[in-house]
Order: C-alpha cells, then structure tokens, then sequence
C-alpha cells in the first residue's frame, strides 16, 4: 500500500509534467508568432527610415529649387539638357559621364577619376536607381538623378566611399547609346 508521502510526490511529479506540456505548448505558440511580430516591427522601422530618407531629399530638392520628376520607386531626376530623340531602352549599352556626391555634397566617385561608366540596361549591372533612371533619358541627356540608399547600395553600402543607408546624386551625361 502506498503511503501519504509516496501519493504525494506522485502527484507532485504529475503536476511537473503537466505543467511543462503546457509551457512547452505555450512557448511553441509563442515561437510561431513571434516572427510575425518581429517582422512587423522591422517594417515599421524600415517606413520610418524611408521616411527620413525622404524628407531629407526633399530638403534638399527644395533648397536647390531642383524640378525634378519622382517615380513611384522614389527615385528623383531631372533632364537638365536634352535635344530629343527616342528614349534609352532595355538592352541598350549606355556610356555616360558622371559624378556622385552623397546628400551632405561630398563627392565620392566621378568619371574624370574612374573612367566613363558604359554598361547594358535591364542586365543588373549597376545599382537598381540607376537602371530606373537612365530609361528615362536620351542620347546626349545631361541629368540629375536623385538615388535613395534602397535604391542604391542599401543597408551595406558599396564597401568603399558609399557609406551604409546612402542618398546618391549622380550627374550624368549620356555620351553614346548603341
């Protein structure tokens, strides 16, 4: 027969082992949505980054009196010179003049230094803001381009002179297009 004690511990040990199936039910349900909250989180922190990227473009635009063109992207330019022609398409090799400053003015790369940029559209070639951009110019169009960092070279920067989380200005020429 068993006694109080015995009965006890038994009990004990049951309530244990209950107990942590649920905990442990809990916890896995816990786990399972905790992602989305996270994730959450990070979206509200990548729109308030977007939207101080934002106004500090629009600062700037304003403080230069820039008209410039925004696309649905974010990306910003403006055709400075132009005589005509068809626009640059897809599949097309670009050669171009041009110089980047980042948002605070500081140049960090230009053609004079590095060499005239030539490269083929719609083949991911150089940054997804300049790829957008440059399908809305013609041969011998001088521009400004605008490039917000998610556009550009994000949350890594270029490695080099392009910091983390960087606006891009680009002057350009567009010299040849074949």
């Amino acid at each position: 027969m068993l006694n109080i004690n015995k009965i006890y511990l038994i009990a004990m040990f049951l309530s244990l082992v209950v107990s942590a199936c649920n905990r442990s039910q809990s916890d896995a349900y816990n786990n399972n949505h905790q992602p989305d909250a996270i994730k959450e989180q990070l979206i509200h922190a990548n729109k308030a980054v977007v939207k101080t990227e934002n106004q500090q473009i629009d600062d700037l635009v304003n403080r230069y009196g820039w008209d410039m063109t925004t696309t649905g992207t974010g990306l910003r330019y403006q055709v400075v010179f132009s005589k005509g022609g068809p626009l640059i398409s897809e599949g097309q090799k670009v050669s171009m003049h041009y110089s980047v400053r980042l948002i605070d003015g500081t140049e960090v790369y230009n053609s004079q230094q590095m060499g005239i940029l030539t490269f083929e559209t719609g083949k991911g070639q150089v940054v997804a803001g300049l790829e957008e951009a440059i399908l809305n110019f013609r041969n011998h169009d001088k521009a400004r381009v605008i490039i917000p960092s998610f556009l550009g070279h994000g949350l890594s920067g270029d490695g080099d002179k392009i910091p983390p989380k960087a606006t891009m200005i680009y002057t350009i020429e567009i010299i040849y297009v074949e």
